[in-house]
């Protein structure tokens, strides 16, 4: 979720063993991004967002396929 619209550089997606899992690396600033998660095993993730200026944020995540 971006909700002030800010110019995203990164959105990462790792599992908690600390393995990345999926990577997007947008050219917009939209408010909402999707990850397709069928592939993913059933468990928690921990998604981060880095922006173009460089402010990062982490957020866990349950995915139950």
């Amino acid at each position: 979720l971006n909700p002030a619209s800010k110019n995203i550089a990164d959105i990462s997606v790792f599992d908690l063993a600390g393995r990345l899992v999926a990577q997007k690396n947008p050219k917009d600033s939209n408010q909402e991004y999707t990850f397709n998660t069928s592939a993913f095993a059933v468990g928690i993730y921990v998604v981060k967002v880095t922006t173009n200026d460089d402010e990062e944020m982490a957020r866990k995540v349950s995915v139950s396929n």
